[in-house]
């Protein structure tokens, strides 16, 4: 006996089912494996992006650093310029102060002495009555005890009127009331690079038989005789191309 139409119509509805099923489970495998595959290109940019993003990063630190070696830099810079300024303003106060200021040398220490008043007597022998030690003076003291008097006026016209004038009439401490005899001298204030240079032009003098040594607006001159010229002295190589002409 065969089968009956009604099963043979069922078996084959069936077969069809399964048949659609297999073509649609195919069909959902080749989707879900095209999915993967957009995953793995997602992960790869995704990747990509990452390295990227990374690379990014890194030029953006690299960028960070430089600018803040710039900044660092400029920061030095304006320090630097602004340390410069200062030690400028300083010299240049300094400056002003010597230009003011003189230095006698020779006159010994006493204790209890009123430097005033002695200045007062120097400038009577000296016969310097254009000078007022009460209107002219700033100030004056000694360095330490030694024959060093500094004298500071209030005016550098003051100060360089004493100067030359004083000069053509050079007294000794004798007539100051003291028993030595020495001469006092005066000299101007000079900074410290200045003095080393004018003890080596000094130096200098008494070895190469020059007969004047002198300072005037806080330069240095040598004169070998009355008749030569007067040679400004900046630096030791000033002192060394004179003694090559000798």
């Amino acid at each position: 006996m065969g089968p009956k139409r009604g099963e043979s119509a069922s078996h084959s509805g069936y077969q069809i089912t399964l048949a659609s099923i297999d073509l649609k489970l195919t069909q959902l495998i080749m989707d879900v494996a095209k999915i993967h595959k957009r995953l793995d290109l997602i992960e790869n940019k995704q990747a990509e992006y990452e390295l990227s993003l990374e690379n990014f990063q890194e030029e953006i630190n690299d960028v960070k650093s430089k600018v803040s070696e710039l900044e660092s830099a400029k920061t030095k810079r304006q320090q630097s310029t602004t340390h410069n300024n200062l030690l400028m303003h300083v010299e240049a106060n300094e400056h002003l102060n010597r230009a003011k200021a003189i230095e006698l040398n020779g006159i010994p220490f006493k204790s209890g002495e009123n430097l005033m008043e002695g200045f007062s007597k120097l400038l009577k022998v000296a016969k310097l009555d254009d000078i007022n030690p009460t209107r002219d003076i700033d100030n004056i003291y000694r360095i330490r005890q030694t024959p060093r008097i500094l004298v500071k006026f209030i005016q550098t016209t003051k100060r360089d009127q004493f100067f030359q004038l004083y000069r053509r009439n050079i007294i000794d401490t004798s007539l100051l009331g003291f028993q030595e005899k020495n001469r006092i001298y005066i000299n101007e204030v000079l900074s410290r690079e200045q003095n080393e240079l004018f003890w080596k032009a000094q130096k200098f003098k008494t070895n190469k038989n020059f007969r004047f040594i002198w300072t005037f607006n806080q330069r240095i001159y040598l004169r070998k005789t009355p008749e030569s010229d007067a040679v400004q002295i900046r630096t030791q190589s000033d002192l060394d191309d004179l003694e090559a002409s000798q």
